[in-house]
């Protein structure tokens, strides 16, 4: 949806011959040696912002979403149900099947990128209702989102990228990336130090 240029195999359910949704054309640019290159034309940006949502239980459900002839990448997206992030948006969004489908005053809407680092991007948006502000990055553990300086869930959106459920009006959107093992490490360094200092007060309490 976001991405410009695909490769795939020659052949596939993204090739001419499987991939048949009409509002989203695929242009083929050169195939060979089993590989097809794919041109899309209609790209979503980076991040944007969406009224409407659908549900998919698994990828494959996912999957057949984003190809239904129906389906209109620009005013909806795809979720994951489970977890926090879902239940924040169901209790923003409760009508999603006709959120999609109501007028927007589009000219209110924005979604911009303020700051694009490997470790954090900020995104600015407004909306005139509440809704899904979607950024085209893959979803993946250690990322963390703050809406307004407030932590939230992050959704998993369209099978791979991230969204934030999103309240009416203007926001500032933080994502910053904290590995794991990155916590890991940091809470076991300040525990060994801990460990240091008393038995340092220890030693020098009995000397």
């Amino acid at each position: 949806m976001a991405a410009r240029v695909l490769v795939c195999a020659d052949g596939g359910p993204l090739g001419p011959a499987g991939f048949t949704k009409k509002t989203l054309p695929l242009r083929p640019l050169r195939s060979g040696n089993g590989i097809a290159l794919l041109a899309n034309d209609h790209a979503l940006p980076r991040a944007y912002w969406v009224p409407g949502w659908r549900v998919a239980r698994d990828m494959e459900t996912a999957l057949r979403l984003l190809g239904e002839a129906s389906f209109n990448g620009a005013r909806e997206c795809v979720v994951f149900p489970g977890g926090a992030s879902f239940e924040q948006l169901a209790t923003l969004v409760p009508d999603a099947a006709t959120a999609a489908g109501r007028p927007v005053d589009w000219e209110s809407v924005e979604c911009a990128i303020e700051e694009d680092a490997p470790e954090r991007v900020v995104i600015h948006m407004a909306s005139p209702r509440p809704g899904v502000t979607v950024l085209s990055d893959t979803f993946a553990p250690g990322w963390r989102a703050f809406l307004d300086g407030r932590r939230v869930p992050i959704l998993r959106v369209n099978g791979l990228f991230r969204g934030i459920a999103t309240p009416a009006g203007a926001h500032t959107i933080v994502f910053t990336y904290r590995p794991t093992a990155f916590l890991v490490g940091l809470s076991l360094s300040l525990f060994t130090l801990a460990l240091l200092a008393i038995a340092g007060f220890v030693s020098l309490a009995r000397g």
